[in-house]
Formats: C-alpha cells, sequence, structure tokens
C-alpha cells in the first residue's frame, strides 16, 4: 500500500502530464454541461408558431421593402440609400436582445426593421451603380 505522501506525489505528476490545453478543454466541457442543463429551452420559451413569426419577420420587411429602396435608390442616390439602409439593419440587430426581453411582439416590429435594413444592403445594383460612378470619377481624374 501506498502512503499518502506517495498518492500525492503521484497526483502532482498526473497534473504536470495534463497540458494547458487539455485543462481548457475540460472546463469548456463542464461549462457547456452546466449551461446545457440550466437553459434547456433557453430564455425565451415561445410555443413554435410564434417562433415561425418571429423568423417569417425579417422576410416580411424584406418583401416590403424592395420597390420602394429601389426607387429611393433612384431619386436620392444609391450611396445614400445604402447607408441609410444599412444603418437601420444595424440599430435593428442591436436592438434585438432589448426588445426580445420586451416581449415577441417589440421583437416581431424590430426583425421586420432589419429586413426592412437588408434589403438596400444586399442589393447588388445599387453597388454597381455607386461603383459606376467611383470608377468614371476616377477615370476622369487620372486621364
Amino acid at each position: 500500500m501506498q502512503s499518502a505522501a506517495g498518492k500525492l506525489s503521484c497526483n502532482k505528476t498526473a497534473l504536470k502530464r495534463c497540458t494547458k490545453t487539455e485543462i481548457l478543454i475540460i472546463i469548456v466541457i463542464i461549462i457547456y454541461v452546466y449551461f446545457v442543463r440550466c437553459f434547456k429551452d433557453g430564455p425565451f420559451v415561445w410555443p413554435k408558431e410564434i417562433q415561425g413569426h418571429i423568423l417569417g419577420s425579417f422576410f416580411i420587411g424584406y418583401l416590403l421593402s424592395q420597390i420602394p429602396g429601389g426607387l429611393m435608390a433612384e431619386r436620392l442616390g444609391a450611396k445614400w440609400v445604402l447607408m441609410c439602409f444599412l444603418g437601420l439593419s444595424t440599430l435593428a440587430t442591436l436592438l434585438t436582445p432589448t426588445a426580445a426581453r420586451l416581449g415577441y411582439q417589440a421583437l416581431i416590429a424590430v426583425r421586420i426593421a432589419a429586413g426592412i435594413g437588408s434589403v438596400r444592403s444586399l442589393n447588388i445594383g445599387d453597388v454597381y451603380g455607386v461603383r459606376q460612378k467611383w470608377q468614371h470619377s476616377i477615370f476622369v481624374l487620372n486621364h
């Protein structure tokens, strides 16, 4: 049988063999298991129908802003429309956690705003219009 001092020295050598990466992996696994048990459904438990409305609300905003966004880009210029819609999308994304805490109705409204803002930032036609003006001005300046 080993003495208590022998067991202690054995444990020290076992710890020395563990690398920092292995210890970090063990800590991450423990934290993951803890959070999975505590937040199995997450902090927001909404019925499937409400979850569908939340997910679909982004695309409603995206759909509603297609034609008005194109008309605004023609009249006001693509650069300003891109900046404003991208700013709206950014603001809506930043407000998402707060809206979720307020309720699913506020979250749906914020997701619609994010969809409206995303349409112009993803529209390649406006980007080409801006690029054409920039390239023309660079060409004129260089020649």
